[in-house]
């Protein structure tokens, strides 16, 4: 690093810090590097909630690869490196280079709802979460460990908390002997 001018002393590498920790930790940085080997999706996604950019190098393992797909979902290739070598000089770039650093940051903020606005992937998984649970109760019986039947469930997202939009979020109080329930934004079925 010290032959790219970066001060050795500007590095910190951190572990074991907590959620709220992490997250102030990420407010202030100017880049983060993705793991070579297993990126965290919760980094990366706090990372571009932020706006700081992310350099990733993706590789043959899936794992190396979610930041990667974060950013062909957004649209973004600047950050993605084809190498290693381009992978320390795409850091080393946004750590010295306050122009570039400036710009990434820009186009991670205009294109960040695109990872939580997607309603096809909204549409996949519902589709998926149907399948499964066919799959599980063929016959269509309710699972017997729930106090809730699905039709409570589902008439509460409609009359009692009405999905306007994607981005409405459905929380539910269960009691301490429920053992959870799913809920969909309730997408317009294709």
């Amino acid at each position: 690093m010290e032959s790219a001018n970066v001060d050795p002393m500007r590095l910190h590498f951190l572990t074991d810090v907590d959620q709220k920790q992490e997250l102030m930790l990420m407010r202030a940085a100017d880049a983060v590097v993705a793991s070579l080997h297993m990126t965290r999706p919760r980094a990366s996604l706090q990372a571009f909630a932020a706006g700081v950019p992310v350099v990733t190098f993706p590789s043959e393992l899936w794992a190396s690869r979610i930041t990667y797909g974060f950013y062909q979902q957004m649209g973004i290739n600047d950050l993605v490196a084809v190498s290693l070598d381009d992978y320390v000089k795409l850091a080393v770039r946004l750590a010295t280079d306050i122009k570039f650093r400036s710009k990434m940051e820009q186009l991670i903020k205009r294109n960040r709802s695109k990872l939580s606005e997607d309603t096809q992937a909204v549409k996949e998984w519902e589709r998926f979460f149907d399948f499964a649970g066919q799959q599980i109760f063929p016959s269509g019986e309710q699972y017997q460990g729930s106090n809730l039947e699905w039709s409570q469930i589902i008439d509460g997202v409609d009359e009692l908390n009405p999905v306007e939009s994607i981005e409405d979020i459905v929380e539910w109080g269960l009691d301490e002997n429920a053992d959870g329930a799913i809920a969909s934004n309730q997408v317009e079925k294709e």
